[in-house]
């Protein structure tokens, strides 16, 4: 026996229909968050450039090298 042509209930349909749209909902949230996160570690990763950048520039300004 193949079973080629399914139908269900309305109420199922509309059920997956939800429960697809709520997890997508929460894949978009989860990505928010994660860009979130990592635009709040950015600024300190850029601070410690800049800080060693400035360092290093003083050092060949002043032949400390």
């Amino acid at each position: 026996m193949s079973l080629t042509h399914l139908t269900f209930r309305k109420e199922f349909t509309e059920a997956v229909e939800v429960k697809q749209v709520a997890q997508q909902k929460v894949d978009r949230d989860r990505f928010a968050v994660e860009k979130a996160e990592q635009q709040e570690r950015q600024p300190s990763s850029l601070l410690r450039v800049n800080s060693r950048t400035a360092e290093l520039i003083n050092r060949q300004l002043t032949g400390h090298h």
